[in-house]
């Protein structure tokens, strides 16, 4: 699996509003953010038909709070993208199923 590189949006953090609560939260994240889109990325590889975010979520125990911060990044890595595919969710509501791009892009 290359290793994940961090974006530089919002100065090196995981993404967070630019307030004082959401900044340490963010600092909060950072020795987490790594690891978790990992989990998210195996989860992926793993699925045969992709997943949402709430398959995520149940799938690797993470919040869908943390899913959707993770996956956002992985796809702005280019290592995740949206399938094409809706499924239902548990709300009644369309939404979409993501899958790992594969193969993976190569480290640089």
């Amino acid at each position: 699996m290359p290793k994940l590189k961090q974006y530089n949006l919002y100065g090196g953090l995981p993404p967070h509003r630019k307030v004082d609560t959401s900044r340490e939260a963010a600092v909060s994240m950072l020795p987490h953010v790594g690891r978790e889109q990992g989990r998210l990325l195996e989860y992926l590889k793993a699925s045969s038909t992709g997943a949402t975010d709430e398959q995520l979520s149940l799938g690797t125990g993470m919040s869908r709070q943390g899913v959707c911060g993770r996956r956002n990044e992985l796809m702005k890595l280019g290592l995740v993208k949206f399938s094409g595919q809706y499924r239902i969710a548990t709300t009644g509501r369309r939404v979409r199923v993501w899958v790992a791009r594969l193969p993976l892009p190569k480290e640089e």
